[in-house]
């Protein structure tokens, strides 16, 4: 361990010492937990997006760019939640409001955003099948489902304000 990490973990423990520190380090804790979680999830629907853009090259190498416009929709949908996630509001008062962090309620938030990671992946595993399908049977159906998750994943990350 380095001195600059020695040095930051005294002063962290030293600081415990003092009454009503360690409760505002532990929540200052959930908060960063949180962001990285949000983060985590922008960046898993930024890659969702990337294999879109790369479905679309696809389709313009091999000249069937009927579906360009409706990709290029999607595309935009995903970009849209990547970025609403990643800049949703952390819940909690400002460190020195007369306000105190509500912990219950950013546990609430930080269990919401966790369950968001398993509708990323489902969305993430449907866009891998329509990227396996691009010759073969891309339709409209393909990508009106993949329209409904979308809608249905924004539903999820707009209905996180309830617990903010």
């Amino acid at each position: 361990m380095g001195l600059k990490e020695s040095l930051g973990n005294t002063i962290r423990n030293f600081a415990r010492i003092f009454p009503g520190i360690a409760e505002y380090q532990d929540k200052e804790s959930l908060r960063g937990q949180d962001k990285v979680v949000r983060e985590h999830l922008s960046e898993a629907l930024t890659r969702t997006g990337i294999r879109l853009d790369e479905l679309k090259m696809r389709l313009i190498e091999t000249k069937k760019i009927k579906y360009l416009d409706r990709l290029e929709m999607l595309t935009k949908k995903v970009s849209k939640l990547a970025d609403l996630i990643k800049h949703a509001s952390y819940g909690y008062s400002p460190v020195f409001a007369g306000n105190s962090i509500d912990e219950a309620k950013l546990k609430k938030i930080y269990d919401y955003d966790i369950s968001l990671a398993e509708e990323i992946k489902k969305l993430d595993k449907q866009v891998i099948e329509l990227v396996e399908r691009t010759s073969i049977s891309l339709n409209e159906a393909a990508f009106a489902d993949l329209d409904r998750r979308l809608v249905r994943l924004e539903g999820l990350i707009t209905g996180r304000k309830k617990y903010a």
